[in-house]
This record gives structure tokens, sequence and C-alpha cells, in this order.
């Protein structure tokens, strides 16, 4: 079951991961098992679309937009746009964009989610992907704060660091480039080398199910920390592609996303030198602050 849980940590200052985000974590779970009401009416599904449904995947039909239909889909942690012409006879994946450049298929989301906030009101916090809901210190929002951290420990994540440092957790996609682009600053700043950080990287499937057997492979390898470490690099190796036989040890940490809602990588969570729990939404402005303001917790 979904919670809403609003946190009542501090936000730190940072740089987002994405030009925009369509869709919660939150979102995901909760198409997925409620029926929506749809004030255009749907026609009928075309052969490709219904087979993915067939499949398992969620579809969801966004409305008929520059002479075609958009559907989101929704499988394996992911979710994408998929536009289909009114034969049904082609199918376009990625976003629809108009001749000035607009993004429709952002638009289509809004007007979806419009048409359905009173099932979604509970997920306003998530509406605006560049926002979190930092309520006042209450102990409820306390309590929660601290339930999100003891979650976050328990989830499956690989080191990169030295084992006395003052430890952050940070959610990763094997195939985020400012996940790379953080940990590679982090590496070449001595961060890690110097014991002045370790950090916990939790990798996830968000971008692509391509990202999900990477994540998994990842948990998987015997060289994880290396492996990650070269994965940040921009000529490093990439991990394996190959579908692996168990998605397990990432699905855990998928579960951890949809419990809370999280949909931006990197998303750094940690206790400051106060004890205070605090995150960060994407890259750090500032790295050596966040060195600096974190605690040993270990």
């Amino acid at each position: 079951m979904m919670v809403n849980q609003k946190l009542s940590f501090e936000m730190v200052s940072m740089k987002f991961s994405h030009p925009f985000l369509v869709l919660t974590l939150a979102l995901f779970i909760s198409l997925s098992s409620v029926a929506f009401a749809q004030t255009e009416k749907q026609p009928e599904i075309p052969a490709f679309i219904k087979g993915l449904e067939e499949k398992g995947a969620t579809v969801k039909y966004l409305g008929s937009d520059l002479g075609v239909n958009g559907w989101l889909i929704i499988a394996d942690g992911a979710a994408e746009y998929v536009y289909t012409t009114p034969d049904g006879k082609a199918n376009i994946a990625g976003f629809l964009i108009d001749e000035e450049g607009t993004v429709v298929s952002q638009a289509q989301m809004a007007t979806f989610m419009e048409e359905n906030k009173e099932i979604m009101g509970s997920f306003s916090a998530q509406k605006d992907a560049q926002k979190v809901d930092v309520s006042s210190e209450t102990k409820a929002n306390s309590d929660k704060a601290q339930k999100l951290f003891e979650d976050i420990e328990k989830t499956n994540w690989v080191v990169l660091g030295q084992p006395n440092a003052p430890i952050i957790y940070t959610i990763i996609d094997p195939e985020c480039p400012h996940c790379h682009a953080m940990i590679d600053d982090l590496n070449r700043g001595e961060a890690f080398e110097n014991g002045s950080l370790q950090m916990r990287a939790v990798p996830v499937g968000l971008i692509s199910k391509t990202s999900l057997y990477r994540a998994e492979n990842l948990l998987r390898s015997g060289t994880a920390s290396a492996d990650l470490m070269e994965l940040a690099k921009v000529d490093g190796k990439q991990v394996s592609d190959a579908e692996p036989d168990s998605l397990e040890l990432v699905k855990k940490n998928m579960a951890f996303l949809q419990e809370w809602g999280l949909d931006v990588t990197p998303f750094t969570i940690y206790k400051d030198q106060s004890g205070k729990i605090k995150v960060v939404r994407g890259v750090p402005d500032d790295m050596q602050a966040l060195i600096n303001d974190t605690a040993f917790i270990n």
C-alpha cells in the first residue's frame, strides 16, 4: 500500500538531475490499482499496446493531440510514452513535441493528473518534481524522517569510501549521467580515498529496463565498488547489459522508492553534525559543504 509521507527534514541546495519528470513512483503504484476517470473517450487499444498490457504493463490513455493517440505505459518500475496513429498501424515511443518545441507529453500528463485531482490529492507534494514538502518540526514528521533514514539503511547498496568515514546514502541509476558526475566529483576530490566521506550508493532502475538490469548486476558483482567507480568515468566501462536471472536485490530498492514516492536520481539522505536528517535532490551545488555537514553515524 502506498503511504503518503510528509518529511520534516531540511532541503539542501541542489542541481536537478532531469529537465522535468513526468511521473512519480507514487503515481506508478496508484495507477495500477485505481480506476481513473477519463473525459475524452478512449479509442480501441491498438494491438501493440494491447500486447504490452497482456504482458503485465499498466496502460493509460492520455488523449489525442497532433493527430496521434497518447498512451502511458508502465512496466518494471519504468514509465514510457507511446503514440499511435489513428489506424493503429504505427507506434512511436518517446515525448511528443510540437512545432514550437512545447513538450505536449508533459501537458498531457498535467491534464491527466488535474482530471483525477481528487484521487491524486494525496500525492500533491510530488506534482512538482523539483519540490519536497518540508513541513514544520512536529514529532510526527520527525518520526517519519527517522523512518525514512531507517528504511534506506535496510536497502541494498554499494560502498564507496573508507569504512569509518561519515556516511551518506545516495540513490543512483546506472544510466544517470548526473549520478556519474556526483561520484566522479567526490572521487577526484579524494573524498573517498582520504576518509572524508563514505557513499552507500543504492542502485535503482528508473531510466529504463536496461538500467534496472544494470542495477541488479551491479549489486551482484563481486567488484561492485570498482565497477561503479569505473562507470562514473566518462570513458569508463559499462556494467553488463545482460538480463539477470532475478531482480531480487534491486526490487528491494525499488520498493523503497515506491513507498516513499521518490523519483529523482541522484537523491541523497544523511545526518548532519547535529543529527538532523537531510536530503539533497540532484547533484549538490557545493560538494565540500555536503562533506562538512555530515556526521559520523557508524
